[in-house]
């Protein structure tokens, strides 16, 4: 039943966003190992996280800018 359901959820969003939840979700499991689990958290590891959120931040702030510059014109 519950894949049915995501089925669903997956269709009735945009793939952008689906993509940007997944990010997310991922990032969540990522600091409940380190936090709960003790996971090590290297330099590496801390650089590559930074640099996908980096990319995530640019994937949601660009078409918010693009939206308030076609307000603009």
């Amino acid at each position: 039943m519950s894949l049915s359901l995501v089925s669903q959820c997956i269709r009735n969003t945009d793939m952008s966003d689906f993509g940007l939840v997944q990010y997310i979700d991922l990032s969540l499991q990522f600091l409940l190992a380190v936090i709960s689990f003790g996971e090590a958290f290297d330099y590496v590891k801390a650089f590559s996280f930074g640099f996908i959120w980096i990319g995530l931040l640019f994937l949601v702030v660009d078409p918010l800018i693009k939206k308030r510059l076609s307000y603009l014109r």
